[in-house]
C-alpha cells in the first residue's frame, strides 16, 4: 500500500505528550465509509460505521447534559480529568464501543457489503465478538498512540467493549489478538485507527492531554462507564431517532456532529 494510499488518519504523539503536526497527518481513505454497522435485510440498506460511532456519542453527550455536574465529574474523574479535560474522551470511548466492527470477521457476515479496498483473509472467521474486537482496538490505540497508562486503557477498552453484556477473559482476547482471520492483518489496524483518529477530530480534541496519573478504574467507575455506553447504544441504535445513512453523508462529519447527529431526548 503506498503511502498515499494510507488509511491511517496519524495522530501520534511525542513522549511528552504534544500531538503530531497536521502536515504528518494522513488523510482518510473515503473506502472505509463503506464500512457498515447496522442493515437491513428487506431493502439492503446500511448504516455506514463511522455514522453509527458518532450517533451513539451523540447519545452520551445528551445523556451528560442531563445529568448533574457531580455526575460528570464522578466521570470524569474516572480518567484522572476535569469534565472539560475528560469530555473528548469520554465521548471517544463510548463512540468506539463499536469499532470491531471493522473487522473481516464482521463484515463479511453480510454478502452485500460494499468493497472497502482492504484485503480480505480466504476463508474469515466469522464467530467472533465484535466487542471483544473493539476492546483490544481502542486499548492498543490509547497506549501506542495517545501514551495512555496500560491499566485504564486496557479498562476503559473492557468497560465499553462488553456493552452487549459479555466480558472477555485475559486469554480470550490473547487468542483474538493473534487471529488475523478474524481481525485482520495491519491494514485492518491502520483503518481501525483512521476511525478512531477521525471521530476525535470531529470532538475537536485532537489537542486534548491524556490522562497521566489514573492507572486504572474502580469497579464503579468501569459499571459507570460500561452504563453510559450499553444505555446509549441502546437509544442510539433506535432508527426513530437515527435514520440510516449513506458513505454521501460522511463526507463532512464535523458538520453531521454539529448539525443533525444529535438526538433531541425528551425529558422524564
Amino acid at each position: 500500500m503506498s503511502k498515499e494510499e494510507s488509511y491511517y488518519a496519524h495522530t501520534k504523539r511525542a513522549l511528552d505528550g504534544t500531538p503530531a503536526p497536521k502536515s504528518d497527518w494522513q488523510p482518510l481513505d473515503m473506502r472505509l465509509f463503506n464500512l457498515w454497522a447496522k442493515i437491513d435485510r428487506a431493502s439492503g440498506a446500511c448504516h455506514p460505521l463511522i455514522l453509527h460511532m458518532l450517533d451513539v456519542a451523540a447519545v452520551a453527550h445528551a445523556v451528560l447534559d442531563r445529568e448533574p455536574i457531580a455526575t460528570r465529574e464522578n466521570i470524569a474523574a474516572a480518567f484522572g480529568l476535569n469534565w472539560n479535560g475528560a469530555r473528548s474522551w469520554i465521548l471517544l470511548a463510548v463512540a468506539c464501543h463499536d469499532l470491531g466492527k471493522a473487522c473481516p470477521g464482521f463484515q463479511t457476515k453480510w454478502a452485500g457489503a460494499a468493497r472497502i479496498g482492504l484485503p480480505m483473509p480466504r476463508v474469515p472467521d466469522k464467530d467472533i465478538n465484535h466487542g471483544f474486537v473493539s476492546q483490544i482496538a481502542l486499548s492498543d490505540w490509547l497506549q501506542r498512540e495517545q501514551n495512555w497508562p496500560s491499566g485504564l486503557a486496557e479498562l476503559v477498552g473492557d468497560a465499553v467493549g462488553c456493552h452487549h453484556g459479555e466480558r472477555a477473559t485475559p486469554s480470550l482476547i490473547e487468542r483474538l489478538d493473534r487471529n488475523r482471520r478474524a481481525i485482520g492483518d495491519d491494514n485492518w489496524t491502520r483503518g481501525r485507527n483512521a476511525l478512531i483518529s477521525a471521530v476525535l477530530g470531529v470532538f475537536g480534541a485532537h489537542g486534548a492531554r491524556p490522562p497521566e496519573t489514573k492507572h486504572t478504574l474502580s469497579g464503579p467507575e468501569f459499571m459507570l462507564l460500561a452504563g453510559l455506553t450499553s444505555f446509549s447504544d441502546w437509544l442510539g441504535s433506535d432508527e426513530n431517532h437515527f435514520r440510516y445513512g449513506t458513505s454521501d453523508d460522511c463526507a463532512d462529519l464535523t458538520v453531521r456532529w454539529s448539525g443533525g447527529s444529535r438526538p433531541v431526548l425528551s425529558p422524564s
